[in-house]
């Protein structure tokens, strides 16, 4: 491998980059210390072939070879080199570590991602230094910060950035030569580094000689405050906001700015759904002053705007002017202020929908590409059909709960429905015993989801119900809640039922119950012993039939449902109007029930609970018959039909 130094010359003198110093920036300083053009050092260091401007790409990474040649054209450390570029973000902004050495993914960069501004923001007193004898004559750092989207304000100086001239009122970087230039003007030799380098806009000949005239305006001269529209507690307001981003910004790994950029499409998509997220008018109006000509842009679309629409480029780009840029991301840091995830989806959910209906497949990109979001924001935002998330990577993800999938009944307890659902119940619009089925099958499969991460379909068959069962519940009751707006809800609930089964110390194995219980059959004279001594139930009018009682116990010992009974399910392939007429008669022994069918149903309660002991034990499900008929009915102590509620 050759020598750097073999094929290129180094400078006589350099500068130590100031600290947060910006590779242009660096530049700048260096070229007015050498009285040569930002151009040619870059050139000498390996950042411009072209004698014309230096690759706006060069402030998001420098390659391995540049790295090793410019620092030592210049005269530093390769360290020293790394920290001019945003590599030095890269951690707490994910979209920084793509490395693109590409023009055209630079581009995507500064406006798509928030990856950059090749144009940077400034604060006058910083450009005017430390007061120290270097800074004095060559002027204070560039920050690097200052070229992130991000950084708005000064929280040095409790000032707002400025982003253009204050003579000229151009912005301070852009096309160089129809090309994206990290440096104005880069062939201008030996000008300050404060000084504004866009060409005159007054009249006469703007040229002198080789090189344009330049306004020259010195940005570290300005005292002109930013916004001074804005009150002390407003710009309070963003000075503190700055100062949890700068923090956001040297964290690792943390998910608070792609959070951040990800609601600012929401919140541009939606307006003015979201000026409620700004807490005052002057705020406000700054962002309204950013977002109407996009808005009005999209409600000129005829119909939905397509992914790639020309009337999106507002939305992908973040505004250039600070003020405009902060009350944007005030507005996002409010949207999440409360990270419970029923926070999130009550704030969060209605910007989504509307963003959805104007433009669709630019959502959806943004969210299949939002890989570094936390999941919580992802699950609050996600297109939901009646509870069901369409995305895989958006779905429920697996919660860490002390209960198993084994624990879970298939048809949750009446006790504990009672218990948590009594308020839900109360606002459906028509609460019916229908719903309440319904429901209670539901919020099995919602336990079951909530730890398998799973869809109810996909859940389903490990808590003993048929995934076609689970995939109309879906459909039906979950179409239901959502008119009613009580999906949420819902969810809250069944979590309700979550943590108490978590503190429970008396959990019970519903799936070896199931499994144990899957070829019993009621004996018949079990059938005629459990019936012998109840007054008149031998009648056809109060249901005597041996499947009724196989029915009524199965679903005790296993609280699940009497039409996925086994003897149910074998009848309706044989005789289906049987298997309803059995499903029928057995509904008839729920709710309140007087003599025969109250004693009848106590024994066989009395039954079930030495079934279910036998089932947890491991025994044979063998009974002792004659211990429950020799006890006449109506002595029999009340038996729990189910589980004891949860606490």
């Amino acid at each position: 491998m050759t020598d750097i130094r073999d094929g290129h010359r180094r400078l006589a003198r350099s500068l130590a980059p100031l600290p947060e110093e910006s590779l242009p920036g660096f530049l700048l300083r260096l070229s007015h210390r050498l009285g040569c053009s930002p151009t040619r050092i870059a050139e000498l260091g390996g950042l411009s072939s072209y004698r014309r401007h230096v690759p706006a790409r060069y402030l998001l990474d420098l390659p391995e070879d540049l790295t090793l040649q410019f620092a030592w054209v210049a005269r530093l450390s390769t360290h020293e080199v790394k920290s001019l570029t945003l590599q030095h973000f890269a951690a707490a902004h994910p979209v920084l570590r793509s490395h693109p050495h590409s023009a055209s993914r630079a581009n995507a960069l500064t406006s798509v991602d928030w990856g950059m501004n090749a144009a940077s923001r400034y604060c006058p007193a910083c450009l005017r230094g430390d007061g120290s004898s270097i800074q004095r004559e060559f002027g204070g750092a560039w920050k690097l910060r200052w070229h992130l989207p991000f950084s708005f304000a000064c929280t040095r100086h409790d000032r707002l950035l400025s982003d253009t001239c204050p003579d000229c009122r151009q912005p301070l970087n852009g096309l160089a030569d129809r090309r994206l230039s990290l440096v104005q003007r880069p062939r201008v030799p030996g000008a300050h580094p404060a000084a504004c380098r866009h060409a005159a806009v007054a009249g006469g000949n703007i040229y002198r000689g080789r090189f344009p005239t330049f306004c020259g305006t010195r940005l570290d001269a300005s005292t002109e405050p930013a916004l001074p529209s804005l009150t002390s507690t407003e710009r309070a307001l963003l000075i503190d906001l700055q100062q949890r981003l700068d923090a956001d910004l040297h964290s690792d790994g943390s998910a608070a700015i792609p959070d951040l950029v990800l609601v600012t499409h929401l919140i541009k998509l939606s307006w003015p759904l979201g000026t409620s997220l700004l807490p005052t008018a002057p705020l406000t109006e700054l962002l309204d002053r950013h977002l109407s000509p996009i808005t009005q842009l999209l409600h000129e679309q005829p119909g939905p705007a397509p992914a790639g629409s020309k009337k999106l480029t507002g939305v992908r780009t973040p505004p250039t002017d600070p003020g405009e840029c902060a009350a944007l991301l005030l507005a996002a840091d409010a949207a999440l202020a409360n990270r419970d995830l029923s926070s999130l989806r009550e704030r969060l959910r209605p910007l989504a929908q509307e963003a959805r209906q104007r433009a669709p497949g630019y959502i959806g990109n943004v969210v299949r590409a939002s890989e570094h979001v936390s999941p919580d924001l992802l699950r609050a935002i996600a297109w939901r059909a009646h509870g069901y998330q369409r995305h895989s990577r958006l779905r429920q993800q697996k919660a860490s709960h002390r209960y198993t999938i084994e624990e879970i009944p298939s048809f949750l307890p009446k006790e504990w429905f009672d218990t948590n659902f009594a308020e839900l119940m109360h606002r459906m619009n028509t609460p019916d015993a229908r719903l309440a089925y319904s429901l209670r099958r539901a919020s099995s499969l919602q336990l079951a989801q909530f730890i398998t991460g799973e869809t109810w379909p996909c859940c389903a068959p490990q808590i003993g119900i048929p995934p076609g069962y689970a995939a109309k519940l879906l459909a039906s009751t979950g179409k239901r809640l959502d008119r009613a707006g009580l999906w949420l809800e819902f969810e809250n609930r069944v979590r309700a039922v979550a943590c108490q089964l978590d503190a429970s110390g008396t959990r019970v194995n519903y799936a070896r119950r199931r499994q144990r219980m899957a070829d019993w059959h009621l004996p018949d004279q079990h059938w005629d012993a459990i019936c012998r001594g109840v007054p008149r139930f031998r009648s056809a009018h109060y249901g005597h039939n041996p499947g009724v009682g196989e029915v009524l116990v199965w679903c005790n010992v296993t609280q699940g449902e009497r039409a996925l009974s086994p003897l149910v399910r074998a009848l309706r392939e044989d005789n289906k109007s049987m298997a309803e007429n059995v499903v029928a008669r057995a509904g008839v022994f729920h709710g309140q029930l007087h003599t025969p069918r109250r004693l009848l149903r106590l024994r066989l309660d009395r039954y079930a609970s030495l079934l279910s002991q036998a089932c947890d034990l491991q025994k044979p499900l063998d009974i002792d018959i004659d211990e429950i008929a020799a006890t006449p009915a109506i002595s029999m102590p009340q038996v729990s039909q189910g589980p004891t509620p949860l606490p």
